[in-house]
């Protein structure tokens, strides 16, 4: 009887998190399906968020289009500065305080942005542990 009851606990433990998991991904659906209705959106001059969609595991995927051609920017263009920088913004959103509900669902926030030609630019996780830091 000692040794049900601790296997008794670990499989309520499992199965709570699995569906706080879940009621997480509901509500990242529906966070996305709010969003996706005002895709696109511009940012700035250059940038477009295309669109937005739920992931499993707690995840929130945004995709985005930079209006410059890849192949344009010429061998001598800092990709490491304007990584960096995207990176410093999708973090900064995260940390702001309209994300506040966002933040409390421990999601990953998955960034990928393209150029105008679909090739992949850049792809970053803001992870709970990084939105978390305050700088």
């Amino acid at each position: 009887m000692k040794n049900v009851i601790p296997l008794i606990m670990a499989v309520a433990v499992a199965v709570l998190a699995t569906s706080c998991g879940a009621v997480v991904d509901k509500m990242l659906e529906k966070m996305a399906e709010e969003t996706q209705k005002a895709c696109p959106i511009r940012l700035d001059e250059l940038t477009l968020m295309d669109s937005v969609k739920a992931e499993s595991p707690k995840t929130l995927h945004y995709f985005y289009s930079i209006n410059i051609p890849r192949d344009s920017l010429g061998p001598d263009f800092d990709f490491g500065a304007m990584e960096q920088m995207l990176e410093q913004g999708a973090l900064n959103s995260a940390r702001s305080k309209d994300a506040a509900p966002l933040r409390k669902t421990k999601a990953v926030l998955r960034h990928t942005y393209l150029d105008a030609n679909g090739q992949l630019i850049f792809e970053t996780d803001i992870t709970p542990e990084k939105y978390g830091k305050q700088p």
